[in-house]
């Protein structure tokens, strides 16, 4: 930049002026108490994070708490019991121990470094604490999270989804990262401090402290111990964006300002850096468009507490610093003040603020304000310097301001960030009043009369009935209100006037009888009063009704009424009378039956018989009336009697054709004096009302009634036979192989097939059973059912063996003779099984042989592969296929050193040697941590652990190995890494 444009852009720079005033807190004084603004207290606040809410996250160190501050300046305790401690768990119920970092993600989350946990900890959107990283032990361990060790992290900055997160430990110099699960050294040399720019390792820095992501990801780093600003790339490369190294305090470009042990360091929405330049006590702020560093707020070298603008505020140890994206505002974290301060840029842009129309209104109603400002269109309304909300446009209304005297005003951010505020105007809001009802006629009233209510004097009315005259007249009890509107134009609401009713009189009805025959009349009479108004149209005390339902009004000398409960004159209930028998009563042609009514005092029969009983000589139907004992005519009830003949005498109870085995039930009209009958002969003992019968034939009953004997028609029963039980051929399968069962065919018979003996479910139904052998033995059993679904008495049973598939196996050795090697192949087995042999030589060649054991001679070294069939006394088969080595074996060869640079020369590392598998590599380095793991044949490694590169260094190997003849060793030592 050439001097005369730094010259133009020293003098643009701070055109705004910065306003600083207290969130929350109250300097100097330390305490631990959750309020608003300086009700509430911290100890050491030693770090901020805002989220996208407008929400300040505040790590409280010495109260072991994290804090949560609204933009009103409203603090709130997210979690921590406020006693040191690491337990995991919801809000007040986890603990820590002095936390120095915080940070939020645009998820809602918040993490922290707890810093002497040795951890890294968040808190979820429910307030429930975890543990995300860390074993709670110092150290420098990397790897998977819950084994990696960290050194004093002090700081933390993570990404908006939250998936990679950067730490800074103050005490081991380095910058770590977290992602994917595992936990990395970033940039920094382990415990060797220095300001060194460079890539990961190269780079060094002496107690960095606060860390702040970019938008391109890029992470700058508040290097206290070093008094630089640093940036470092996602990949680890490390370099100065500001100051000299030397404490200081100089504004002006990038690589001549100095800082006095920068902490903490936060980013704008616009890519400016605010840092927290704990030294010098002030707020410094990096613009990258001009390349200057200024002073944003304080007074360097001067300590203590002012609200103020620009230079005018003071600080003391402001060590944590946070951007809040809502009002864009600098909040900073004051560790011995114990309070959050916040800088807001004042614009020059200038607003003004009017009142439309009147400033005096009613509590309740719109007070209508106009903005008037160029550029700015969203702005802040403040209520006697309260924050009450936001406004778009130039024109809005208040409401809900309580009665007084109010200063309003806006404020608004312009397109740089700064805040411009309106003049301040000022509105009354008059109080409420309240209106008074009073009645015509008193409080209480008749149900159905009118009482009329009156407000208090006003310009307009509205009750609650929406009536809007002065006064009204109700006519049902209850509370009423009514809201009145005086001439200032302000409307007040009543209390409730609360109308009764007087007492309802009590009003009864009472009856010479209640229960009349129909057609019959009584005398109902009701109580006692001045008046009486029936509602069958009678005006006298008593009145005579027939059957029916009643009511009187009456009145009594206040002038009120009530109506009686309906009451009801019943009819004597009629009772039919009862004949038994019930129908339909039987009787033997040329007999009788006696018929008995019940229930009645009197009867008269369709005869002409008035006795309850009669006798009954011919069929039809028999009616009897009757009349209950208060002289009601009662109903009727009548039987129907029949004559029966000999073929009503027997039924069958079921089929007459059934399985042996079986039976139907037989049954005839009568209990007594019977006799059963089989072809024509008396069953002995056969006398009752029923007959199983279990045996084919002709069967007929006789009934001896009144002294005659009356034979039935004859039932013909057939009983079917049930096939023989079927008999089935034990038999034997190879185990696992499919088989079929089958059982010959017989006409009109079908098979089911059972797993049991008796009961169950038949499994398949046919002449053939399918199914899988299984090993061991089976039994299965046969049912037969012949074409009239007879079943057979039993199941035969078929045993199955399943037999055993024989393991196929053997041994070889290896022999010199004078041309070559002699090969001898043994066969393990029983001595019943038959051996295959197949034996291919290095060069294809195919050779057989059938017996236990067999030798080939060898005139080339190589690998023979050799396939043996094993089959048993039963047919099962089984087979083996292996290679053996014929020669010597070359013993396997490892490098010691090599070079993964990509050159295509030993890239990679990795065992050398013929007719070997690897079976597994592992890499140590040289804390003894496993960085490289990996299985299978040809496993090699290429130089990187965790994602990345492995820096130089000597390694340890393990590495296990199975050669040609199926010898499984491990191989360890060292191997060097040079790029």
């Amino acid at each position: 930049m050439a001097f005369a444009a730094i010259l133009s852009a020293i003098a643009g720079f701070g055109a705004y002026a910065q306003q600083v005033t207290t969130l929350a807190g109250v300097p100097g004084t330390s305490g631990n108490t959750d309020g608003t603004g300086s009700t509430s207290r911290f100890n050491e606040p030693v770090s901020v994070a805002s989220d996208k809410q407008g929400n300040t996250y505040v790590a409280d160190k010495l109260n072991n708490k994290i804090r949560k501050v609204a933009p009103n300046g409203s603090t709130t305790t997210l979690a921590g019991t406020g006693t040191a401690g690491s337990t995991d768990g919801q809000g007040n119920m986890a603990s820590f121990n002095e936390p120095w970092g915080i940070a939020c993600d645009t998820l809602g989350n918040v993490y922290v470094a707890d810093t002497k946990n040795y951890k890294i900890r968040r808190i979820d959107t429910n307030g429930t604490v975890t543990t995300i990283a860390g074993v709670g032990l110092f150290g420098t361990t990397n790897g998977p999270v819950s084994t990696a060790r960290f050194g004093f992290p002090v700081s933390i900055t993570v990404s908006p989804d939250g998936s990679v997160m950067y730490v800074s430990e103050y005490q081991t110099h380095v910058i770590r990262k977290i992602q994917g699960g595992q936990v990395f050294t970033i940039a920094g040399s382990v415990y060797m401090p220095g300001s060194n720019d460079g890539s990961m390792f190269s780079a060094t820095f002496t107690n960095p402290h606060g860390l702040a992501m970019a938008s391109n990801g890029d992470v700058l780093i508040a290097d206290e111990g070093s008094s630089k600003i640093r940036r470092m790339t996602p990949s680890g490369m490390v370099s100065t964006v500001a100051g000299t190294g030397l404490p200081g305090n100089s504004d002006g470009l990038f690589g001549t300002a100095r800082f006095n042990f920068p902490t903490d360091i936060t980013v704008d929405a616009f890519g400016n850096a605010y840092v927290a330049d704990a030294g010098n006590q002030t707020i410094r702020k990096l613009d990258p468009n001009t390349g200057l560093v200024s002073t944003y707020a304080g007074t360097s070298g001067v300590s203590g507490h002012q609200d103020g603008v620009g230079s005018t505020a003071l600080f003391q140890a402001p060590t944590g610093i946070t951007f809040n994206r809502v009002d864009r505002s600098v909040v900073v974290g004051e560790r011995l003040n114990h309070t959050l301060r916040k800088i807001v840029p004042l614009s020059t842009a200038v607003v003004n603020l009017t009142v439309n129309g009147n400033s005096v209104a009613c509590q309740g109603q719109n007070i209508n304000l106009q903005v008037t400002s160029t550029g700015l269109n969203q702005f802040t309304v403040s209520v006697n310097g309260v924050p009450q909300g936001g406004s778009v446009g130039s024109v809005f209304a208040l409401n809900g301001l309580s009665s007084g005297v109010h200063v309003i005003q806006v404020t608004a951010i312009d397109a740089n960030g700064a805040m411009a505020a309106s003049n301040t105007v000022q509105v009354t809001v008059l109080p409420v009043f309240t209106p008074q009802i009073s009645s015509i006629g008193g409080q209480a009233f008749c149900p159905g009369d009118t009482l009329v209510l009156v407000a208090s004097a006003g310009a307009s009315y509205l009750w609650s009935t929406g009536s809007t005259s002065s006064q009204i007249g109700i006519s049902q009890p209850g509370p009423y209100t009514v809201t009145v509107t005086n001439q200032d134009g302000c409307s007040g609401n009543s209390s409730a006037f609360n109308a009764v009713h007087h007492a309802v009189p009590n009003v009864q009805i009472s009856a010479a009888s209640d229960s009349i025959c129909p057609g019959s009349v009584t005398t109902l009479s009701a109580s006692a009063a001045s008046s009486w108004s029936w509602s069958e149209g009678s005006t006298s005390q008593s009145v005579q009704v027939q059957a029916g339902s009643y009511q009187v009004t009456i009145s009594t000398s206040d002038g009120c009424s009530a109506v009686s409960q309906p009451f009801v004159v019943y009819e004597y209930e009629i009772i039919d009378p009862v004949i038994n028998p019930a129908g339909p009563v039987y009787f033997f042609q040329g007999d009788s039956v006696a018929l008995y009514a019940s229930g009645l005092a009197s009867y008269q029969w369709s005869s002409g018989s008035t006795t309850p009983t009669v006798w009954i000589t011919t069929p039809g139907i028999a009616t009897v009336t009757g009349w209950t004992s208060e002289g009601c005519a009662a109903g009727t009830d009548s039987v129907q009697v029949i004559s029966i003949s000999s073929s009503d005498l027997i039924q069958a109870l079921g089929s007459l054709y059934f399985c042996q085995g079986d039976s139907v039930v037989l049954s005839t009209l009568f209990s007594s004096n019977v006799q059963w009958y089989h072809e024509g002969i008396a069953l002995p003992g056969e006398t009752g009302a029923s007959l199983t019968v279990d045996q084919s034939g002709w069967y007929h009953v006789e009934v001896n009634h009144q002294g005659t004997w009356f034979s039935s028609d004859s039932l013909s029963v057939t009983v079917h036979l049930r096939p023989e039980q079927p008999t089935g051929i034990d038999t034997s399968f190879c185990s696992g192989s499919a088989f079929a069962l089958m059982v010959p065919s017989s006409s009109g018979v079908n098979y089911h097939w059972y797993e049991s003996d008796s009961g169950g479910v038949a499994v398949q139904s046919g002449l053939v059973l399918n199914g899988q052998a299984q090993g061991g033995t089976a039994t299965y059993y046969l049912e037969a059912e012949n074409m009239w679904g007879c079943i057979s008495d039993g199941r035969g049973n078929v045993n199955i063996r399943f037999e055993s598939i024989p393991t196929a196996s053997f041994t070889h050795t290896v022999n010199e003779n004078g041309s070559g090697h002699t090969v001898t192949l043994t066969a393990g087995g029983n001595a019943n099984d038959t051996f295959s042999w197949l034996i291919v030589d290095p060069q294809g060649q195919i050779q057989t042989e059938i017996g236990t054991q067999v030798l080939f001679n060898s005139n080339s070294a190589g690998i023979y592969t050799i396939v043996l069939t094993t089959t048993s006394a039963a047919g099962c088969i089984d087979s083996i296929h292996r290679s053996i080595l014929v020669g010597t074996v070359q013993a396997p060869f490892i490098p010691t050193t090599f070079t993964p640079n990509g050159d295509g020369k030993n890239d990679v590392f990795r065992v050398r040697g013929e007719q070997l598998l690897v079976e597994e590599m592992r890499i140590y380095d040289q804390w003894g941590t496993l960085i490289f793991l990996n299985n299978g044949t040809n496993a090699a490694w290429d130089g990187m652990s965790g994602g990345r590169p492995a820096p130089n260094a000597t390694y340890l190997y393990q590495i296990r190995i199975t050669d040609s003849l199926n010898t499984s060793r491990q191989l360890t030592g060292p191997v060097t890494l040079i790029r």
